[in-house]
């Protein structure tokens, strides 16, 4: 868990070492090279035992012996064991802003771990993102096609999403309900009509050229981080630590230092009361007369096919059916299910515009006065390549419709889940889908979504924790545990607390 925007590109695996043992790693910085050491501050090496949390202290200098004096660094830091048990866990980081970081992580099985301590980005990296790259406008770049009645040709125009300019001649496609000032914006093909346009698709090379052009000079910043292994502690105890005695599940929790940890491919939770829900007679039994809505991406579609699985109802998607809209009904249970994909999707395949739809107004659309509705909302992966401003406000819509929704149907259970880490293949990927605005866009949805009775799925220390490499479809084992936690929030007891907005 990231604490603050902070900044740093290599990675060190270092045993816990006492406070007077310092090793350290030369690591890369814009200024020269920095010495990087790690240490364990507490419990002591030889007195680590299941359930306690492990402080550490990474401690940045300059080749003088001077600290940095400053932090800024977006760091990751793990602890796993590779087996007798197969366990591993996330730490939270605390930037102290003077060169040194305070790593707080979990010891929740018996055996031994290895400490890994990640600098994702330098401090420079990190403000280049944060301040050049989000507000940068232009880093998403569709070609729009377009139909023309009588004819087979199928002209195209660049389309943009803008929120300034002089749109004079061209097509201005406005949702207030969803985007506000924003506007998507494509260029008219001659001859053509802007109520003809059709479908979308990522232009690939004008994407990548921007990125370049931003990133120009600064190519340096993204280093490939650096690996160390070193020899793992002990941690006493028989098998893993007790279930501690966890709040029940409700909405603005505050997240605990450790949201849990992996014990042989299981998640177990330290967030709040987890019950699980995922056998099928149990699990049938809570969606009866439920309409469930999943409004996000390919990452929640995993849940939806995931679901439907445990409940023995195989996924097979129907001749001709979009991939970015799947809706289920199962009559002898009177629930159906459904995944909708926002609009301005951002990838290789071309999408049908009457195929996608701003979530928004798909809720203000929820009149059934049986109210036996459950929403999630997850708002990421398509969203690292929008401004700041205009996915700040397409949030704060978000959360208006939300209110609305709850207006009129007060006890229906929302949940917001989170955006998880990437490890990105190329320099393009680094830019446009940094975990440093993945992150941030996490921030801006808890931070607004807050307040009106939406239970926050954090799962960015599950996937990061998880032993493999971070893709955007992490594998079937991290996608049920994240399902496991969702219909544990649903399926249980807890009242939606009143809306005081």
């Amino acid at each position: 868990m990231w604490m603050k925007p902070a900044a740093m590109s290599n990675s060190i695996r270092a045993e816990a070492k006492p406070m007077d043992d310092h090793p350290t790693t030369s690591l890369p910085e814009d200024e020269g090279f920095i010495n990087t050491s790690v240490s364990l501050m507490s419990p002591k090496k030889d007195a680590i035992k299941v359930g306690d949390m492990l402080h550490y202290i990474v401690t940045c200098r300059r080749k003088d012996g001077s600290l940095l004096h400053s932090g800024g660094g977006f760091w990751y830091a793990t602890l796993d064991s590779k087996a007798n048990p197969k366990a591993s866990t996330a730490g939270k980081i605390e930037d102290h802003n003077n060169g040194t970081y305070s790593i707080y992580i979990y010891a929740g099985w018996a055996g031994e771990a290895s400490l890994s301590v990640r600098r994702v980005l330098s401090r420079q990296a990190v403000d280049f993102m944060l301040n050049t790259i989000w507000s940068a406008d232009d880093r998403v770049v569709w070609s729009g096609f377009f139909n023309v009645p009588g004819s087979k040709n199928k002209p195209s125009g660049l389309c943009r999403l803008t929120r300034h300019g002089n749109w004079t001649g061209k097509c201005v496609y406005a949702n207030k309900n969803a985007l506000g000032k924003t506007v998507f914006l494509c260029e008219k093909p001659r001859g053509v009509d802007c109520g003809n346009l059709y479908g979308t698709k990522s232009n690939g090379r004008k994407i990548s050229a921007r990125v370049r052009e931003l990133a120009r000079g600064k190519e340096h910043l993204f280093i490939k981080p650096i690996q160390l292994d070193e020899p793992p502690v002990k941690i006493s105890g028989a098998g893993a630590v007790a279930a501690p005695n966890l709040p029940q599940c409700l909405p603005d929790m505050k997240l605990p230092p450790s949201q849990g940890y992996w014990l042989q491919d299981k998640w177990q939770s330290l967030l709040c009361q987890i019950t699980d829900w995922t056998e099928k007679a149990k699990l049938t039994t809570c969606l009866q007369n439920r309409n469930i809505l999943l409004f996000g991406d390919s990452t929640t579609r995993q849940w939806f096919v995931h679901i439907l699985d445990l409940m023995g109802r195989k996924f097979v998607a129907r001749k001709g059916e979009p991939g970015f809209f799947w809706r289920r009904y199962y009559e002898d249970i009177d629930m159906s299910i459904t995944i909708s994909f926002p609009k301005q999707l951002v990838g290789s395949a071309t999408v049908i515009l009457d195929t996608v739809h701003y979530e928004h107004d798909l809720i203000d659309e929820l009149n059934n006065t049986r109210c036996n509705y459950v929403i999630m909302v997850s708002p990421w992966a398509h969203f690292s390549q929008w401004t700041r401003e205009s996915y700040t406000e397409r949030t704060e819509l978000l959360r208006e419709a939300l209110i609305r929704f709850r207006r009129r149907c007060p006890d229906a259970k929302i949940v917001l889940k989170g955006p998880h880490p990437r490890d990105q293949k190329n320099f393009d990927a680094l830019i446009y889908s940094s975990d440093v605005i993945l992150w941030g866009i996490g921030e801006i949805n808890q931070r607004l979504l807050s307040g009106i009775g939406v239970w926050f799925l954090p799962i960015w220390d599950m996937n990061l924790a998880f032993p493999v490499r971070k893709t955007i479809h992490m594998p079937v084992t991290v996608i049920h545990e994240e399902v496991k936690m969702f219909m544990s929030y649903v399926c249980g007891d807890s009242k939606m607390p009143a809306l005081k907005v």
